[in-house]
Parts: structure tokens; C-alpha cells; sequence
């Protein structure tokens, strides 16, 4: 209950994140209920419950490590058992209604989107606390049946060694058992190690480097917006800049008090409180005063669509915002990502840390992938030949199709086609077997005269699309070269 008296005292400090202003019953009801949440996730029903049950059988098993646990329930069975015989009924039943009322309360009152059973494993903490509080208890009469046994000089000795060791066993199976799931053997210390976890940490440094005195940073969730709550309102880092997530400014609960703490952003709200209505008006009236940036993590498509933007570093300025005035070439922008923090991105024996340290590397790669097609439209092609080749050092493995194609796709401008040919190969092989990719490829061979390769290039675009242009008009032009030739394929 302490938690839903605090919640108002603190709203009516009037804090920067004020979750759900409970500075009313119907406010302080709403959030002891999770209101803001609702609609989040899937219809309640056996399914979501069954889904809980599962996560809470996986939280569990491990909980106290490995096979440990079970060993921890039996002790807990006992001493409500041992409870119950000393006569303290009341006690032991409330203690277990307790911790029955809040698994229940957690099983069937949640209802998350499959996949997103992890949101619920903080509250099963409740749950593990009273299964050690019977533990205890159950110590406790081992102990007492102990010291019936033997003398009592002995007892003290033997129940603080009994009690030590119990107590350091999660830590000692943690260190020496291995984990299951990990193929490398890794002990469940070294699995769960976060000594090197500083991905988010440097991600907020690094976007505070890159905007300016004036800048103004639009983050799109939790991912991005949380290391710069934490630098700016903990550390004390750049407080000037502005930060805001786009993910909360529907709720006026979070909106207001933005507006109070940065004045210069406010603007008039009506009944659209929609990201896409509220974040543009934003923009669109305090364009010149302030430069506006956005983060490439799950990026909102309305951002991208209605807001033309230039690469910064792995962040993009909203063009139409106060200008920073800088030349666009790739020794300015190598010059940024010098300054940049990046730890620990390198994958351990084990693969990536985390899929928070996975969005984190990949956020680079899309900064560097986003500049190179910036740079490819707006003709600077050495720039982008330096921002694909740097994309693939942080990009996902799924998306190197996609920046293998556009290297081609580079290569072709600086004319080296025998690059480009090397590259749209790569595509292919690791899965963009559209027509266009093998249309291109053909224009490469073309490129370097090697018109037999090209034409079976050719062939396989139209096999996927009797249509595709660029096949139609390359094939079309061997065929003439080989007329005019006496009928032979050309080859360098």
C-alpha cells in the first residue's frame, strides 16, 4: 500500500515523468488498476493464463539456482507445517494467503501479448519472498529438532554453519553449475555477468554528443529515452538539451508537465493528442528556434514520411529546424563517430549480451546504413561507399542483403562495376533473390564486358518477372551488339 500513498504525494511535486498524476481518486484508482495499460495486450482468457503459469515455472526453476529450488519449496512445505504445530495457525494461514493472493492476482489478472510474459517477472518477487519466509520457518524446525539431539554446546555451532551454508548455496551453484541452454558450457555466473553491459549507458552519452546547444531530441520509446532521463536528471549531463518520447505525449499526464519543464515546446492541444498530430505541431511551429532530431530505433514511418531529415552522426535532424551549417562529407562525419563511445560491442563466446544491447549495436548500423542511402541519392558516393561498408560491422545478419545491394548499388555509381558484381553476389547469397537484384547484377557484368555472364543474369530477373525493364533492356542490347557481330556473345 506504501507505494499508492507515495504516488500522490509525489504528483503534486509536479515531477518530469508524473506516471498517470494521481492527484485523484479516479487518477489514483486508474493507476492502481493500470488503466493506461489497457488494451495492451490479448483478450483474457486460459490462454493467458497458461502463459503466465509457464513464465512463472521458467522464473521459478532458476530462481534460486538451478535444482536448488526445489530443495527451497520442500523446506518451505515444512515449516508451515512446523508452524502449524507450534500452534501458530494464524500466522502460517496468513502468511500463504498472502503469497496465494498475489500469484493468483498475478496469473490471472495480467494478460500480455505472447512474447511479452517478462513484463509480469518483477511481480512474482512477492511470491519468492514469502516462499522464503516458510523456508525459514523450516529451518527454524530443523534446527529445534537438532538441538533435541544433540548436546546443547554443540547447537550454535552447528546451526550458524548449516545456516551460512544454505544461504551462500544459489551463489556457489550459480558460479560452478553450468547452464543448460548456453552451448559454450558457461557457468550461470558467466551467463548472467554484466560487467561489460554498458551499451545504454554509452548510446545516451553518444546522442548527447551529437546534437547541438539548441537540439532537441524526439525518442520513440523506452529504449532511447531512458539512458537520457538517466545522464541528464541523475548525472547531470547536457540538462539544456530537450528529450521527450513520443511514446507517452497521448497522455496529459506526461505531456503538461514536458510542456512546464521545456516552455519553448508547448503548443495547443485538442482532442487529437495523436504522436503524429501533437509531435508535429511541435515541429512545424519551433522549426526555427530549435534543432530537432529523431532516433532511428523503431523509428514512427510519419516521422520519416512527413519530416525530411539528414544524417547526424546515428541520429537525423529534421532539415527544416535550425541549421547546424556543416559540409556533409566523410571526413565530417568520421570526425562525429571518433568521439563516440562504443563498448562491448563485440559478441562474447556466447553471442550478443541481450537483445537491449542487440537494438543498441543495431541503432549504429541503421545510422550508418540510413547515411549511405542519404549519401547515394544526394550523389556523394564516397560517402556512402564509407557508411555501408561501416553498417555491416553493427547491422543485424538479416539485413546485410539489403546493405550488400546497396554497396552495388555504390560501386555502380563510382564506376567500378567489377566491385558491384562481387557485392549484388553477396545479396544474393544471403537471400534478396528478387528480379531487380539479378537485373542489377547483369548491368554490372555488362559493365565489365562480360555479356555472357549478363545475359544469364538477365535471364534469371525475367524468370521472376517477364517485366523487369533493366533485363528487358539489356538483354535487348547484347542482342544487338551480337548482330552486329555476326551472332556471337561478346566477352571481354
Amino acid at each position: 500500500m506504501s507505494v499508492y500513498l507515495y504516488l500522490p504525494i509525489r504528483a503534486t511535486q509536479n515531477p518530469l515523468i508524473n506516471w498517470w498524476n494521481p492527484t485523484t481518486m479516479d487518477r489514483l484508482w486508474g493507476t492502481v488498476i493500470r488503466k493506461g495499460y489497457l488494451g495492451t495486450g490479448d483478450v483474457r482468457s486460459m490462454v493467458t493464463v497458461v502463459r503466465n503459469l509457464k513464465r512463472f515455472w521458467m522464473h521459478a526453476e532458476h530462481q534460486f539456482g538451478g535444482g536448488f529450488s526445489f530443495i527451497l519449496y520442500a523446506l518451505a512445505i515444512w515449516g508451515f507445517i512446523w508452524m502449524w504445530k507450534k500452534k501458530q495457525h494464524w500466522d502460517a494461514i496468513s502468511i500463504a494467503l498472502l503469497g496465494v493472493g498475489v500469484f493468483c492476482g498475478i496469473i490471472l489478472f495480467n494478460n500480455p501479448l505472447e512474447g511479452y510474459q517478462w513484463t509480469i517477472d518483477n511481480f512474482f518477487t512477492p511470491v519468492f519472498l514469502i516462499v522464503a519466509m516458510f523456508a525459514a520457518a523450516g529451518i527454524a524446525g530443523l534446527c529445534e529438532g537438532l538441538s533435541k539431539k544433540w548436546p546443547y554446546y554443540h547447537v550454535p555451532l552447528i546451526v550458524s554453519a548449516f545456516c551460512l551454508s544454505f544461504a551462500l548455496m544459489p551463489l556457489i551453484l550459480n558460479y560452478m553449475a553450468t547452464d543448460k541452454k548456453e552451448a559454450d558450457g558457461q557457468t550461470v555466473y558467466e551467463g548472467v555477468d554484466q560487467s561489460r553491459y554498458v551499451s545504454s549507458y554509452d548510446e545516451g552519452v553518444n546522442m548527447l554528443k551529437t546534437v547541438n546547444r539548441d537540439g532537441v531530441i524526439i525518442c520513440n520509446g523506452d529504449i532511447d529515452i531512458l539512458p537520457l532521463w538517466y545522464l541528464q536528471h541523475v548525472v547531470g549531463l547536457r540538462p539544456e538539451v530537450a528529450v521527450f518520447t513520443m511514446q507517452l505525449i497521448p497522455y496529459d499526464w506526461y505531456r503538461d508537465p514536458l510542456f512546464t519543464t521545456y516552455p519553448f515546446l508547448k503548443v495547443p492541444v485538442g482532442y487529437d493528442v495523436r504522436p503524429e498530430t501533437v509531435v508535429q505541431d511541435m515541429i512545424n511551429q519551433h522549426a526555427p528556434d530549435r534543432s530537432f532530431y529523431y532516433t532511428n530505433i523503431f523509428t514512427a514511418p510519419w516521422m520519416q514520411k512527413d519530416n525530411q531529415s539528414l544524417p547526424e552522426g546515428f541520429l537525423w535532424r529534421i532539415i527544416k529546424t535550425k541549421n547546424l551549417n556543416y559540409v556533409f562529407t566523410s571526413r565530417r562525419l568520421n570526425v562525429l563517430w571518433d568521439t563516440y563511445r562504443l563498448r562491448s560491442m563485440d559478441p562474447p563466446s556466447r553471442g550478443y549480451w541481450d537483445e537491449y544491447t542487440d537494438v543498441m549495436k543495431d541503432s549504429y548500423g541503421i545510422g550508418y546504413e540510413f547515411t549511405g542511402m542519404f549519401s547515394l541519392i544526394n550523389k556523394a558516393p564516397d560517402v556512402a561507399l564509407w557508411s555501408f561498408n561501416n553498417s555491416l560491422k553493427y547491422r543485424q545478419p538479416q539485413t546485410f542483403n539489403r546493405i550488400y545491394f546497396m554497396l552495388g548499388e555504390t560501386y555502380m555509381a563510382l564506376g567500378r562495376p567489377e566491385s558491384a558484381a562481387n557485392s549484388y553476389q553477396m545479396a544474393i547469397q544471403r537471400g534478396a533473390q528478387d528480379p531487380h537484384t539479378f537485373a542489377r547484377l547483369g548491368d554490372a557484368f555488362a559493365g565489365m564486358k562480360d555479356y555472357g555472364d549478363a545475359r544469364s543474369a538477365y535471364q534469371a530477373a525475367l524468370q521472376g518477372n517477364p517485366n523487369e525493364p533493366s533485363a528487358q533492356a539489356g538483354i535487348s542490347l547484347i542482342d544487338k551488339m551480337n548482330n552486329a557481330r555476326g551472332g556471337k556473345d561478346s566477352r571481354s
